[in-house]
């Protein structure tokens, strides 16, 4: 006995297949729902005449379709098998005249049937279709009219490029040439060594302690600050060092002590230590490097206006005040965050200095 849920088929999904025919043609072969029927919809995907096929299948005949091979099952369940299990090489396509034959190979009871519907055009209007081909004709030709144009436009602006040619050209080697020179001038500049403190050939310990920690060399130097021109303020120092990183400073003492640190943190207003354990300090005078000890903080940053300049280590190793030109603030208590082996004053000689002039300058690794 059929038990059948529903008597329309509103709740049923369209199906839509995209197939190529028997003649090699691509179609449309669509199945609509309505309330009383299903409805076949076939055309050609690229047809100039937009000829569609149509053929509906009722309801009734859809229950006749469930007697006539003795599916006692739903209605639901019978057009699942009949539609949603088609597979696309189970759609036939013929196209014969002014016919079309379409062939639906389903599979009942474990064995397919092939049902054959047979469609008649709905709309063939031949004088219709000769004004669209027309109409598409006279569409091409006007688009290859304004292409045209477009493209003589285009050849006129290539033309007075053209011409132009030359003096745009010139116009780019001598900004080249420019920016050439240019690149030079910063590259020799960060090159040279510009210190009253120590020589060119002193450098060599600093790059001893560069290439112990990163393995690498220093490519070239930039003076950031010298105290002696730019001023000994806390505001002079943050002016021309703050967000700088990879930097050393130079001290010389008036007694004639010559000592300074690097590190690769960077120097700001943040009023606390950072721990920078790549960071070292070196005598020239004692012609030796005194490493960072590991998990001590290696610099101090200071505020703006601060009388304070900046420090190294938390004891501080060493610290320049404000002025230390002109006072003796500024000491050495090396040894706390940096391995002198032990050795007391290993900077300045003594714990209280007056800085006879300091550098800042920013390094450059290869």
């Amino acid at each position: 006995m059929c038990t059948s849920r529903a008597e329309t088929l509103e709740d049923y999904p369209n199906i839509i297949y995209q197939i190529k025919g028997k003649d090699a043609n691509e179609y449309n072969f669509k199945i609509n729902k309505k309330e009383k029927t299903i409805m076949f919809i076939i055309n050609e995907v690229n047809d100039i005449l937009n000829v569609e096929y149509k053929n509906e299948f009722s309801l009734q005949e859809f229950h006749y379709l469930n007697r006539l091979f003795k599916q006692y099952i739903s209605l639901d369940e019978l057009f699942n098998l009949y539609f949603q299990s088609l597979k696309e090489e189970e759609i036939i396509i013929i196209k014969q005249d002014k016919t079309i034959t379409l062939t639906l190979l389903i599979e009942f009871r474990g064995q397919k049937e092939e049902i054959i519907f047979f469609f008649q055009p709905t709309c063939i209007h031949y004088e219709e279709a000769i004004i669209k081909l027309t109409e598409k004709c006279k569409n091409i030709e006007l688009l290859y009219n304004e292409q045209k144009t477009e493209n003589n436009k285009k050849i006129k602006i290539l033309e007075e490029k053209l011409e132009s040619k030359d003096i745009m050209i010139n116009n780019l080697l001598e900004r080249i040439n420019i920016l050439e020179k240019q690149m030079t001038n910063i590259i020799e500049s960060k090159n040279v060594f510009d210190s009253v403190i120590i020589k060119k050939e002193e450098c060599n310990l600093i790059e001893e302690g560069i290439k112990h920690n990163f393995n690498k060399s220093i490519k070239g130097y930039e003076l950031l600050l010298r105290g002696s021109r730019d001023g000994f303020q806390s505001k002079d120092f943050h002016q021309k060092c703050d967000n700088q990183s990879f930097t050393i400073t130079l001290i010389e003492t008036k007694e004639g002590k010559r000592f300074g640190g690097f590190t690769e943190e960077v120097w700001d207003q943040s009023d606390s230590y950072k721990k920078a354990p790549k960071s070292f300090l070196f005598s020239f005078d004692n012609k030796e490097i005194y490493y960072c000890k590991e998990g001590k903080n290696a610099i101090c940053c200071y505020l703006n206006n601060d009388k304070n300049i900046l420090g190294f280590g938390e004891g501080h190793d060493f610290k320049l005040f404000e002025n230390c030109n002109d006072n003796c603030l500024s000491y050495d208590k090396s040894g706390d965050s940096f391995d002198t082996n032990e050795k007391e004053y290993a900077l300045a000689g003594r714990e209280h200095f007056y800085v006879k002039d300091y550098e800042v300058h920013k390094i450059y690794l290869i």
